[in-house]
């Protein structure tokens, strides 16, 4: 079924992909096998001859609340498949926030990881490249990127903030860093709000013909350029800042 739904799916050769992975849906296709649903998955990206393909293990949340960080260590909080591939030792950037898996390739050495957006982010290298968002079975249209937009775009409900911390690179080595975030509020219960709405966006990109879409036994793969993505948010939020949000001011 992953074979026939990759194949259908036609993601462009050649490029750098940053993917998006639920596994909970696939894993029934494999027995409800875990380790057997990520290699699965990994070998259907693979087969598309990915420049460089990046999975995202961010520690946003651990970080905000322990300012630490260790490349080897610290768990994933996106999700079974990118916490499969870290344990199963693959390179992970140095990104205390928003780190990535590099499956296959890597990431040039020097990005600036102090920093989610800017130049000289890896968000900046994304761009620069019009690198392909994958989604495979994920609720809605996820894409990291999409924080430099709103950021452009000066959004209400995100804030530029420096936090200080530690990044262990490997082994007790560890070095101070001053990290820039853009960020949403924290709750007293931990919730961050305002909440995404991922369906109205996904919609909306697929209405402007960004999104390519396929589905094999209700699991979908869903794939868009940088290029076209950013242009489209662009538009939508120079009518309607809060258009990819609901519920904000709370």
């Amino acid at each position: 079924m992953l074979k026939r739904l990759f194949a259908a799916a036609q993601i462009p050769a050649g490029r750098i992909l940053l993917v998006h992975v639920r596994l909970r849906g696939i894993s029934g296709f494999c027995g409800g096998d875990y380790a057997a649903a990520t290699t699965a998955v990994l070998d259907g990206l693979l087969a598309a001859c990915p420049q460089l393909l990046l999975v995202p293990a961010y520690t946003i949340y651990s970080f905000l609340a322990g300012r630490v960080y260790h490349r080897r260590f610290s768990r994933s909080e996106v999700g079974r498949f990118s916490e499969e591939l870290r344990q199963r030792g693959c390179r992970r950037s140095s990104d205390p926030m928003y780190s990535l898996l590099q499956i296959s390739g890597s990431l040039p050495e020097h990005l600036d990881y102090s920093s989610t957006l800017g130049d000289g982010s890896v968000c900046s290298y994304l761009y620069r490249h019009n690198a392909v968002i994958v989604n495979v079975d994920m609720p809605g249209f996820y894409a990291t990127p999409v924080h430099a937009l709103e950021l452009r775009h000066a959004v209400p409900y995100r804030r530029q903030q420096t936090l200080a911390g530690v990044v262990l690179d490997s082994g007790d080595v560890c070095r101070q860093v001053s990290y820039r975030a853009y960020l949403r509020p924290i709750a007293a219960d931990g919730r961050v709000y305002p909440p995404y709405n991922q369906w109205r966006r996904r919609d909306y990109l697929r209405q402007q013909g960004v999104i390519n879409t396929v589905a094999e036994h209700g699991v979908h793969l869903e794939w868009a350029e940088l290029e076209p993505f950013a242009a489209a948010i662009d538009a939508v939020l120079r009518r309607d800042k809060l258009f990819l949000v609901d519920g904000w001011p709370p």
